[in-house]
Parts: C-alpha cells; structure tokens; sequence
C-alpha cells in the first residue's frame, strides 16, 4: 500500500509527500471511481480505451466553477481521446450533490480516501494509452491556448509531442543535419530560406507541371531534387522521405524534381511511388536549375522556402524538420486563407455523383462550407444550426455545404460508407443541406487539428472571410452579414 502511495504521490505531483513535477514518460497511476457509480477502477483501466487523455487534477470547487470550460475542452478533442477530470475524494452526501448538479459528457473521476491531495492548483496532464505521461506535468490555469496547441501538436506528431518554447520534439535529441553533405554548385543564390521559385517541367505522364500550382494546395510542400543519373542510387533514401511525408500530412504529396534530358530516366524509379508522388523532369531554365542536387527542400504554397537544403542522405534530419514546419506553420497557414483560392477538389455526392468544388462554389454568391467528420459530435450538435442558416440563405444567393473529411484521418473508411453514414447523422438533426465526401487531399490546404471548421467561399472559390474553428454559430452568422452587404 505505501508503494502505491508513494507512486500515487510522486506522479501528481500533488500529493503531500512530494512536491516534484512529474515528467514524460513515468506512469500516471492512481484508483478511483466514477462519479455516479460505486466500482473502483484502476487509472490504466480508464486509459486503455482512448489514444490520448487529457487528464486534470482539480477540486471539485474549481471543476462546478469552470464547468463550461471544461465542455469547451470536452468539445474540441478527437472521438478517439477522452477528457478526463480527476478530483479528491468526497464524502457520499458531498459525492451525490455534485452527482445531481453536473451533467457532463465527460468523465469525473473521484479518487479513493486514501489518496490525500492538495488540489487548490489545478495540473494538467496527456496520458497514452498505457497510462505514460506525453509531457511533463503542468501546473496552473488548464484553459489557455497553449495547452489545446499542446494537445492538437500530440495528435500531428502522434504523442511525440514538441517543445512550447521552441518548437522542438521532445522525445529525443535533436538530429543535426551535415551541411557538408550537400554538393556544391555554381549556383547558389537561390538557396536561401524565404526565397520564392518557380519549377516547371513535365511529368513522368508527359503533363505540364507548375510548382507554382501545385504547391497551392499544400502548406508545406517537400520535394527532392536529383540528377537523372543518380536516381537509382537515391532510390532508398527518397522511399524513406516519400513514405514519411505521405504519412505525417495524409493526402500531401511528395515532389521529385530530376535534372537531365531524358524523360524515360524517370520510368526506372516510377513503378516504386504512389499517385501522390509527382516525378518531374525539370525545364533547363527553371529555378530547379539553381537548386542543389541529391538535396532536399520545403516550401510553403506560395513557392518559399521554409528552411535551408538538406542532404537526402540526412532523410532523419529531413523527417525531423518536416514535422517541426507541419505544427509551427499550420497556424499561419490557418490565418492566411482568406482571400486565398480554394485549390479544386473533386467531391462526392449523396447520390454518389462526383463534382468540383470550383462547380459548387460557382452556383452562389456566398457558399458556407463546413468540414466535419462523422466521429466529431460537436459537429453533429451544430447541423441544426448550419440547416437554419442555409434556410436563411436560400433567398440571399448561398448556401450552406457539408464536406466529409473522415478520409482525411481515416483512408480505411469507404466513399459510400461515409455518404451513408453522412445521411444518417444528418437526418437525426433534421438537417437537409448537400453533403459531400471529400478525400484526404481536403487537409492540404485547410490544415486542420480538429473540426468542425466554417469556410466561407465566393463564386470565384476564393476564401472570403477568416474561418471559424469549433462551434461558434453566432460568429458564422456575423460573417454571412458581413458578407451579404
């Protein structure tokens, strides 16, 4: 029993006989119950079910007077992941009078008497599902930006997590890439971070390709840049990166820019990448020429470059810096599409039709487009709101459109999976706005940690307003108004 005490006590942090911070990777353990029900439960048994937990230790004071934050916590995490709050012990009257008070959608947890705990200062805490701590314990205040940005980084890097200081992944040193692995050239000047180029060429389809175009729809595009002669020997090295970017941002595709004459050089390397790898052999007088060779780079979808060219023998080092630039730019990204295109994607319809958003957008003034997932109930709680809307709409030249983006988390469900299961969530709120299933490419260019997100398109396709993230309905409405001036 003193055992346990002592690990109940040194992992909290808030046990009276320590007063240390718990760090990543110990074990967050502890017995409790539910509140409501009388069968006491091991932490690990609690966390075995859920990706990632986001557990707080607070008093039950604290948890009745912040309970509205708490449901915007509760609102904005994964399906896959659960809020749970733990609090002290209670005595049974005190236990059924926060029973009746609260009706939550997420867990309470009441530890048992012998777990003695100062909670006057709440701590928050992400927990795998093997009860590991994601990071280190912390202190203070649970509703504040930076721990949803905590949170949302967990689930783009897969519980690896990165550094709030300077953005640097936590679970391990930090590799160093050797510059002096990248060949020297004679040109050299547009190599620089923050640099803008354009590449153009043909494809290994012998179509016309334009970086300019196809970096728009993604806001950290990674490419590699080979001689034609050497891509044989590159092949293991641009498996490695091709693979790992596929995967980190699913639906984002990799480039490999190959310098040399010979369009069929290509054929030998083409049959080992998927669609969304684009081989492209480079026009001479394109800034590909002025770029290093058995190198590689990241760019924004404007053509800039994010950092300096990286050995693609270093692909760790790559790997490393890409993950970095997919959270630290996802809120610039986020905060520059307005006024940006909605780069055409093809999506499916109830009836199984297939069309282009650039067609959907064209039909009104104003087109209201909200990307959801079928595992997110806050936004199933919104339709109801969104069917008004679009009602109010009709006359007023817009609309309201749903665009399904399981796919983009979820590439195993089906197209016709989602369209009926679509149909179905719809209709239990009475909700009979066009929903289309849109494929994983959707989060290219909306890098999103959590939905629902409202966009607002023009007929043109361009994004006409700042989008809402989660469900702030009167904050679409001053848009619509906004808008139909």
């Amino acid at each position: 029993m003193k055992r346990i005490l002592f690990c109940i006590l040194s992992i909290l942090c808030l046990f009276i006989y320590s007063l240390c911070i718990a760090e990543k990777g110990q074990k967050l353990t502890f017995n409790a119950h539910i509140l409501g029900e009388n069968e006491v439960v091991t932490a690990e048994s609690l966390y075995s079910a859920h990706e990632i937990n986001w557990v707080i230790v607070c008093s039950t004071d604290y948890l009745k007077n912040h309970l509205d934050n708490f449901e915007e916590i509760d609102s904005e995490i994964y399906a896959e992941d659960v809020l749970l709050v733990v609090v002290p012990f209670v005595d049974e009257a005190a236990e059924m009078e926060l029973y009746q008070n609260l009706n939550t959608t997420f867990s309470v947890a009441v530890l048992t008497k012998d777990a003695k705990v100062n909670a006057d200062q709440p701590v928050t805490c992400f927990v795998d599902t093997n009860g590991r701590l994601l990071l280190n314990e912390a202190p203070g205040e649970p509703f504040t930006a930076e721990m949803l940005d905590r949170y949302h980084e967990l689930k783009l890097t897969d519980g690896e997590g990165f550094d709030m200081e300077d953005q640097t992944v936590v679970n391990e040193t930090k590799p160093q890439a050797d510059t002096g692995n990248i060949p020297n050239t004679t040109e050299s000047s547009s190599q620089t971070n923050g640099n803008r180029f354009s590449i153009t060429g043909l494809t290994i389809n012998e179509e016309k390709f334009d970086s300019s175009a196809a970096f728009s729809c993604c806001y950290v595009n990674a490419f590699a840049v080979c001689e034609s002669g050497t891509l044989e020997k590159d092949l293991e090295f641009l498996l490695t990166v091709n693979s790992y970017c596929t995967e980190q941002l699913k639906g984002s595709p990799f480039f490999i820019i190959v310098k040399g004459s010979d369009l069929s050089a290509l054929d030998n390397i083409a049959a080992y990448f998927g669609e969304q790898t684009s081989i492209v052999l480079a026009d001479n007088g394109s800034s590909a020429s002025g770029l290093h060779t058995s190198a590689l780079y990241m760019a924004d979808w404007d053509g800039n470059l994010l950092a300096e060219p990286i050995a693609l023998e270093d692909e760790e080092v790559f790997c490393y810096k890409y993950s970095e630039l997919l959270v630290s730019k996802a809120g610039d990204a986020m905060n520059s599409l307005k006024g940006r295109k909605f780069a055409p994607l093809m999506v499916t319809g109830e009836n199984g039709e297939k069309r282009s958003t650039d067609e959907i957008f064209s039909e009104n003034q104003l087109t209201v487009v909200s990307i959801w997932e079928t595992t997110c109930n806050p936004c199933i709680v919104e339709m109801n709101d969104l069917n008004r809307l679009n009602d109010y709409l009709r006359d007023r030249g817009g609309k309201v459109v749903g665009f399904l983006a399981d796919r983009a988390t979820d590439s195993d469900k089906t197209v016709d999976e989602l369209i009926e299961t679509g149909r179905q969530l719809m209709n239990s709120e009475n909700a009979h706005y066009d929903n289309y299933v849109t494929d994983s490419d959707i989060i290219r260019q909306v890098p999103f940690s959590g939905t629902p997100i409202t966009l607002f398109v023009n007929q043109e396709g361009r994004i006409a307003a700042d989008p809402v993230f989660g469900v702030y309905i009167d904050q679409i409405e001053k848009a619509i108004e906004s808008l139909l001036r």
